[in-house]
Parts: structure tokens; C-alpha cells; sequence
């Protein structure tokens, strides 16, 4: 654990070089991110997201992936993981969760699969939703979520990413990580260390904010998922084929989700949000697009906002399942 990081130290730990974690230096510029609008953050999260510029977005043009910069230190994200509260976040399972809780590890059991690992598993609720003859373990930093691991009886690996031990090596058959793929400081190494867990013929399964998905072509900088000052990474169907060549993996499989269910009503008015914001940060001048717009009271109401709201009842979001060669491929 790193000392407490003060203001000082916040501002002057960021990373501001433009360069992608894979190494490449030709990045496009897809304009600024937008500003923190949550309310009700304490702690070192509030401090950053009140102190700092958001920065801007770029994306790799190699390995596509879409980067925060300058964007905070790893120092600095530690200590936001460590100090959040068991409240920060919803114990209710998100699609993603819900979808591989139901379809993936559920049409597995047939593979008798018998140990799986959540990596920031927060409070344990996807872990908690699998079949309870399951080894479940977790690798979570926060407190107050290794305290709700620890009532639900399952086993803490560490506290945060790293490769794994020689007792850890190719011994899960199943790895997952939700929501977390934003926060690392650098994806590719993340996604490394991760497979390192899985058994060979086993499953690594991330989700997060798909790039390719048209309300991120929209909005860029200004989605939802750029919010919080610590989503930092934004991965995509073209990022994660250009890691499964990098992780050697045998498979890939994608499926396109929302982050929270909803109705038709409401994703027809979160695309029409998403349309209206495009139109107001990207084309400035159209001022007749936004005036027709207007014609609806709910655009006139929400008129008056700089960004859009959190967007997520649509399928923005991409579950990624990468298979890791089995020993006879690999020999």
C-alpha cells in the first residue's frame, strides 16, 4: 500500500505522454472528455475529479484502443480503490454480469468447471450468483468490499492485479473481470497478467464499454462512460482482436450488451439523447438541428446540461471471451 496522496501529488502523478500502452505513438485526437458530474464523491475521488482537467481522447491507430490523457497515476488510482466504501457501487447485477452468469458459466458446467476468479470483485454479487458448489475466489483492493468477501466466504487472492504466483499459475478455469478493464494503467499488461490465471482450454471473460459501438463514435469524449476521471482505457471488437493475436488466445468470442436492462421506451429516448449531445458537441453550428430538437419538451429540459446522462440502457457495452489454448493446441 502507497502513502496517502495529496493535491499536490495528484496533479503532478499523471501521465501525459502520447503513447499508447502497446507501445505506438501514432494516436488520433478525438477531442476532450467530458466533465465529472457525480455528485456526492468523498475521499481522494473527489479531490481528483474536482482538482484535474478530464484531459482529451485518443485512440491507437495499431492496437485501437481508446486512451484518457493526461490520465491519473497508478499511485493515485490505488488509493481511490482502497478508500471506497461498500455503497460506492450496486450490488445489483449488471447485464454483462447476468449474461455470463446465465449463459456462459451456466452451459459450462457441463466442462466440470470447478474454480473461478472474479478480479475486482467488489462486494462478491456476480461470484454470489454462480452455483454454490463453485471455488470462488477474488482479487479486490477496497475495504469495505473484502469485508463483504469475507461474510460471503470467498477467498481473497490478492488485493490488486498482478501476474500470477507459482501456486496461482493456469489453475482457474474460469477468470472474469467487470468493469474494471477502464481503470487499468495499462490494459494490455493487465489482460497478460489475467491469462496467466486461466488453465490451458479455459475462459478468460472481461467486459467493458465498447469503442466500435455508434453512441461512442457519437459522443466521443462526452459518454457517460468518461465520467468518472478514473475510466481511463476504453477497449472495443477491434481492440480485442488485436489482443487475442497479442495473448495467443485460441478463441474469441463477443456479445454486445447494455449495462442495465431497459425498456423500449427507454432506450428510444437515450438514443434520442444521445443524437441530441452528438449534434450540440460535435456540430456547434447546426443550431437548426438543435432548435428541431427543441420542438420536444424533453430536450428543452435537459437543454440547459453540457453532457449527456448515463446513457445505459443501451447496448454499449461488449463481453469479450477469450479461450486459452488447451495443452495438446499448445504442444
Amino acid at each position: 500500500m502507497s502513502g496517502v496522496v495529496g493535491t499536490r501529488d495528484i496533479v503532478s502523478n499523471y501521465h501525459a505522454e502520447l503513447r499508447c500502452t502497446c507501445g505506438h505513438e501514432h494516436l488520433d485526437d478525438l477531442g476532450p472528455c467530458r466533465r465529472v458530474t457525480i455528485n456526492n464523491l468523498s475521499g481522494i475521488e473527489a479531490t481528483l475529479s474536482g482538482e484535474v482537467a478530464p484531459g482529451r481522447l485518443y485512440r491507437c491507430r495499431r492496437c485501437f484502443l481508446a486512451l484518457r490523457l493526461p490520465r491519473p497515476g497508478s499511485d493515485v488510482l490505488e488509493q481511490i480503490y482502497l478508500s471506497i466504501p461498500a455503497g460506492r457501487w450496486s450490488t445489483d447485477l449488471s447485464e454483462p454480469q447476468r449474461y455470463v452468469a446465465q449463459h456462459v458459466i451456466s452451459g459450462m458446467q457441463l466442462l466440470r468447471i470447478n474454480r473461478v476468479l472474479d478480479v475486482g470483485a467488489f462486494t462478491g454479487n456476480f461470484l454470489n450468483a454462480l452455483p454454490s458448489g463453485l471455488e470462488k475466489c477474488a482479487i479486490e483492493p477496497s475495504y469495505g468490499g473484502q469485508e463483504q468477501l469475507a461474510k460471503h466466504r470467498i477467498s481473497l487472492l490478492k488485493p490488486f492485479l498482478a501476474d500470477a504466483c507459482d501456486n496461482e499459475k493456469s489453475s482457474f478455469d474460469v477468470v472474469t473481470m467487470f468493469d474494471v478493464f477502464e481503470h487499468l494503467p495499462d490494459p494490455i499488461a493487465g489482460m497478460r497478467s489475467l491469462m496467466s490465471y486461466v488453465r490451458p482450454g479455459g475462459m478468460l471473460i472481461i467486459s467493458t464499454g465498447n469503442m466500435d459501438h455508434w453512441t461512442f463514435r457519437m459522443l466521443r469524449g462526452n459518454h457517460w462512460y468518461f465520467d468518472p476521471i478514473q475510466h481511463i482505457a476504453v477497449g472495443g471488437v477491434k481492440h480485442f482482436h488485436w489482443l487475442k493475436i497479442h495473448l495467443r488466445a485460441e478463441t474469441l468470442s463477443l456479445a454486445e450488451t447494455s449495462h442495465q436492462r431497459g425498456t423500449s421506451a427507454e432506450k428510444i429516448l437515450q438514443t434520442g439523447e444521445t443524437f441530441y449531445f452528438a449534434t450540440r458537441t460535435r456540430y456547434p453550428r447546426c443550431r437548426w438541428a438543435e432548435r428541431a430538437f427543441h420542438i420536444f419538451p424533453f430536450f428543452r429540459r435537459i437543454s440547459h446540461r453540457d453532457s449527456a446522462s448515463y446513457l445505459m440502457k443501451l447496448n454499449d457495452h461488449i463481453v469479450a471471451i477469450f479461450e486459452k489454448p488447451d495443452a495438446e493446441s499448445v504442444a
